[in-house]
């Protein structure tokens, strides 16, 4: 018989933790956050070229976790996509309230698609992080070198 409490979840219950869609709707929601950031990259380098250095660095980061997420469940990925939606999040409330390095806006419309895919993919992250730390093995490994 399996033992299917939350420490052990059964896989008819979890299925590949995050199962492949949730993983790919992920996938999908974090190379939307960047393409949608490469669009707006000649914008901001002419309105406020720090900004737009930012958008295009999170271009290769966002590229690289949609790519991994894609193909199969790889941490780093997770985590990357996440720190990086996460900063995408925080640098447009505070270009929208007290300012991003001198720069601030009061549109607040225009980041609403960003945001939208950004919270998408830091919920399945976060959703997937969590089913992890309730795996059969991280459970166990809590449990190494007591007799």
């Amino acid at each position: 018989m399996t033992d299917s409490s939350p420490l052990h979840p059964t896989s008819s219950t979890t299925g590949s933790r995050v199962g492949a869609t949730a993983r790919r709707v992920a996938s999908a929601m974090i190379a939307a956050a960047g393409v949608l950031h490469l669009v707006l990259v000649p914008e901001y380098l002419a309105e406020e070229p720090f900004v737009g250095i930012l958008f295009l660095l999170s271009v290769p980061l966002t590229g690289w976790a949609a790519w991994r997420l894609w193909r199969g469940e790889h941490l780093t990925a997770w985590l990357l996509g996440a720190a990086v939606s996460a900063g995408m999040i925080g640098g447009f409330l505070a270009s929208r309230t007290f300012g991003l390095f001198g720069y601030t806006s009061t549109d607040w419309a225009e980041g609403m698609p960003s945001l939208l895919v950004e919270a998408v993919f830091l919920v399945l992250a976060a959703r997937h992080l969590i089913s992890q730390r309730t795996t059969p093995a991280l459970a166990n490994a809590g449990r190494a070198g007591r007799p």
